[in-house]
């Protein structure tokens, strides 16, 4: 530094020259050259100077010398010919620096070689792809994701899957193996970067993307609102595609709608999951029946083209439709009606809700069946009238609150908590008096002695010990075994009660069978099948809710003996005699091996036993 505090020279110098080695690759190879090049001409002119030469030749021009001494600077054995000590000292001078700069031209192109190998894996390169799905984010549920969109039925299979997220692409394909190995033919692309910056953001291309599914993220729930704000500023301040977005609440939900309009379909994820555990509460078996309904691997809803069953009745549809069965239809003006009056007639805006294959729209022979209101003599089978709920979880709250909303007056709900816990504080805010806390396992158990139907919950965490637990693993480890432990009291009382459990981690699953559980919630997977399903059709939201609301025409199980069904009948006699009592047949379950048939083939057979049970919309 100079007196006045200035840098000097030499640290002007300097700094230039680290910013342009700051530059990569390509600034150090230039910078080799230009050293190279000035080396070559210092050796040439002493050459000049000193009346020498490396060759023989008292009278070689300058340019020969310049050729020779690059010669020396490239390969070192090029100076073994040379005479006499001033040409020796200079050459190996010149091939001395010709060894330190191959070295550092050596590790330099190596650097750089590993350099664009890393980016290439850490894939930072932009995908060239058209109509894919991008998703955006790793959370832990990013495979299920995958495995919901490789399963997708065609045309709603994406062909290629792009993932950008925060995270080693190693580490996401290794997650992915481990829940769907096969793609079926889709492609994994994965690109690593921030979803948060649009600038990472143009690596996969979303003016040309089918649709954007941005994932919640637990430790920082503004994430995916960022996310999805930088998904729009791409497009301009409009999102490029429908954009689904998981998200921790539904006012956060309410002001991304208010903020980037209709192409945004927020999910809160949490209340799914508990809205759908409500609805299974009801009866034995629901939780299959929606788990075929949102899983695209299986059933599910359809929803066809806009006039593509204009003029047709809804009872023709009803009878003449093969391999689905219709729910309902979605007027233009978006209005949903599920089992409309079998006169009603579909307008050119108009899409036939269905469940089951793709089927031929046309006009069918087939006699439309009698169409009449419910029959109230037509009981469901096994409404839940007690249920106790062991441990707590995200979704305890608003499970809860479900259920009691939808739940018949004379139920009672048992929680076996401490009386500071989360779930007594529910207890407190509910003030209802069908709700009760109570300290023991027994003490609750007890009250289902008596005969009356009833259904036991552990939600996830439920066998927690005094360690704190961290892992899905270990959260479902305690909550299993609780459920073995509570299952042999059930298992002593005159009507054994279900055992529902919640769980964490897919794998649980087949443990959950060995432990006496009758039925099982998986969040991450349940999520994951519902944010697939609006990014694959987001007019499903409606319709699924629609079947979980008592209030309107909703989906139950009901005693298929009541309707007059025995012996060996067929699903076109079945959904004619459940047309004569005022419901729309979808299928059956046998009780007995847990099988499940949803909109099979009206010619489709079935030897009807007292175990069996109709899946029915009324």
């Amino acid at each position: 530094m100079s007196d006045d505090g200035s840098p000097g020279l030499r640290q002007r110098l300097r700094y230039r020259f680290d910013n342009l080695l700051a530059r990569g690759t390509w600034a150090v190879l230039l910078w080799l050259g230009v050293v190279t090049f000035l080396t070559v001409l210092l050796g040439g002119l002493l050459l000049a100077v000193f009346g020498v030469s490396y060759t023989s030749d008292e009278d070689s021009s300058w340019l020969e010398d310049l050729w020779q001494t690059l010669m020396r600077v490239i390969d070192p054995g090029t100076m073994v010919g040379d005479v006499g000590w001033g040409r020796r000292i200079l050459a190996l001078a010149v091939t001395i620096f010709g060894i330190l700069v191959a070295g550092t031209l050596i590790g330099v192109i190596a650097a750089g070689v590993e350099d664009r190998v890393d980016r290439m894996r850490r894939g930072r390169s932009v995908v060239i792809e058209r109509d894919h799905v991008v998703v955006l984010g790793a959370a832990d549920h990013l495979p299920f994701v995958i495995r919901e969109l490789v399963h997708a039925p065609a045309p709603d299979r994406p062909p290629v899957i792009v993932v950008l997220a925060d995270a080693d692409p190693a580490d996401i394909h290794a997650a992915r193996r481990g829940i769907v190995d096969d793609l079926q033919g889709v492609r994994l692309v994965v690109r690593s970067g921030d979803p948060t910056r649009p600038s990472d953001l143009e690596l996969v291309r979303l003016d040309v993307a089918r649709s954007v599914i941005v994932l919640g993220d637990a430790a920082d729930p503004v994430r995916p609102v960022r996310t999805a704000l930088a998904v729009a500023a791409t497009g301009g301040g409009v999102l490029p595609a429908t954009t689904v977005v998981e998200v921790d609440d539904a006012e956060t939900a309410t002001r991304l709608v208010e903020s980037l309009g209709h192409r945004v379909q927020p999910v809160v994820s949490r209340d799914a999951v508990a809205r759908i555990a409500a609805f299974a509460l009801r009866q034995p078996g629901l939780i299959a029946v929606v788990d075929e309904l949102i899983d695209a691997p299986k059933v599910g809803i359809r929803i066809s083209a806009p006039g593509a069953a204009a003029g047709l009745t809804f009872g023709s549809l009803v009878a003449g439709l093969q391999t689905s069965r219709p729910l309902g239809r979605i007027a233009a003006d978006g209005a949903i009606e599920l089992t409309p009056s079998f006169d009603a007639t579909l307008g050119d805006g108009d899409r036939l809700v269905s469940v089951g294959a793709d089927d031929d729209l046309g006009r069918s022979d087939r006699p439309v069946s009698p169409w009449s209101g419910h029959d109230p003599a037509v009981d469901t089978i096994g409404d839940t009238a007690h249920v106790v709920v062991a441990g707590w979880s995200r979704v305890g709250a608003l499970m809860l609150t479900e259920w009691i909303s939808t739940a018949d007056p004379t139920s009672t709900l048992t929680l076996i908590a401490p009386a500071d816990s989360e779930a007594a504080r529910f207890a407190d805010r509910r003030a209802d008096d069908r709700i009760r806390v109570v300290a023991t396992a027994d003490e609750a158990v007890d009250r289902l002695g008596d005969g009356s139907l009833g259904v036991v919950v552990l939600l996830a965490g439920a066998g927690a010990g005094p360690a704190p637990r961290s892992s899905a693993n270990d959260v479902d480890t305690d909550t299993l075994l609780t459920a073995g432990g509570i299952a042999h009291r059930l298992a002593a009382l005159p009507a054994r009660p279900r055992l529902v459990v919640e769980l964490l981690d897919p794998d649980s699953a087949e443990l959950a069978s060995l432990t006496g559980t009758d039925d099982f919630v998986i969040s991450d997977a349940l999520a994951s099948k519902f944010v697939v399903q609006l990014a694959i059709e987001p007019l499903r939201r409606d319709v699924l809710l629609s079947l979980y609301d008592r209030t309107r025409p909703d989906l139950v199980i009901v005693d298929g003996g009541a309707l007059g069904l025995a012996g060996t009948v067929t699903m076109g006699a079945v959904v004619d005699r459940a047309c004569e009592h005022g419901m729309l047949a979808i299928g059956w379950r046998d009780g007995s091996t847990g099988e499940l048939v949803l909109a099979p083939p009206l010619s489709a057979s079935v030897d009807w036993s007292d175990s069996h049970r109709l899946v029915v919309v009324r």
